[in-house]
């Protein structure tokens, strides 16, 4: 069973039942036009986080290139300087995670098959909502691995001591 990771508009789909597909072959695109202007706000705080994180760093260096002059700069200030630019620095990379992980849920809108198999049924067309689901409910596409079958077979207790378990059984 074949669930989305994330909420979105089916955009396309590119196998249907019957189809044979291979591991890692894209079996639909699917869109969220939301998840586009998360994106483009993470990067926004990014580079702003990094502007002053650079900011903090400039004025540092030049704390620290005054400071060679005795009595121009108290420890204070550059301690203060110091703390600053790491503090800077920490809220740029923690917004560059942020991004990396918009990224990451922008990934989820692409659907893989997971293994080698036959698409035996489809559930969505294109436009359709998809959302995360339970195991209860209606998966969009169901991919089964084709290459080993086991047949079960129930046999009534009355015919059990008439089966040969060693001979071969043929079937259509």
């Amino acid at each position: 069973n074949i669930f989305p990771r994330v909420n979105g508009f089916v955009k396309a789909i590119y196998v249907d039942r019957g189809s044979i597909v291979r591991k890692g072959e894209l079996l639909m695109n699917l869109e969220a036009p939301e998840m586009e202007s998360q994106l483009q706000s993470a990067n926004s705080r990014y580079l702003q986080a990094q502007e002053t994180a650079d900011a903090s760093k400039e004025k540092y260096q030049r704390l620290k290139q005054a400071a060679q002059e005795p009595g121009a700069v108290s420890q204070l200030d550059l301690d203060n300087a110091v703390s600053r630019m790491k503090s800077d620095e920490a809220i740029a990379q923690a917004e560059k995670s942020n991004v990396e992980s918009v990224k990451t849920m922008q990934g989820y809108l692409r659907i893989y098959a997971p293994f080698d198999g036959t698409i035996v049924e489809r559930n969505v067309s294109p436009g359709a909502l998809v959302a995360p689901g339970k195991a209860t409910d209606v998966p969009m596409l169901i991919l089964q691995d084709t290459r080993k079958l086991r047949l079960e077979v129930a046999i009534p207790e009355d015919y059990v001591d008439k089966v040969d378990l060693k001979q071969p059984v043929s079937f259509v």
